[in-house]
């Protein structure tokens, strides 16, 4: 008798989690272009307008620390999280 409800609960279970991950955004595997930034999507914050010009400019993450006043660890996971550098927007 048990089996029959384990068998019922990891097929649902199963169902769950396949409709999970075609819904759910944290479920989607990424794609390497994403990853490289090459499809990255929605505009930049001020900060990372300014980063993405400075790095256009053949600035080093250090120097762009320097000068903002930011760490060099905040700069890189600024550039992770908005995929630059990215071409000049006009």
């Amino acid at each position: 008798m048990t089996s029959r409800y384990e068998e019922a609960y990891a097929r649902l279970w199963h169902a769950q989690v396949k409709q999970e991950k075609n819904e759910e955004p944290r479920f989607r595997i990424i794609s390497s272009q994403e990853l490289n930034g090459d499809n990255v999507k929605g505009p930049l914050s001020k900060h990372a307008g300014l980063v993405n010009r400075m790095l256009n400019k053949g600035m080093t993450q250090a120097d762009i620390a320097q000068i903002t006043g930011k760490s060099q660890q905040s700069i890189s996971q600024t550039l992770q999280r908005y995929g630059l550098p990215r071409p000049e927007e006009k």
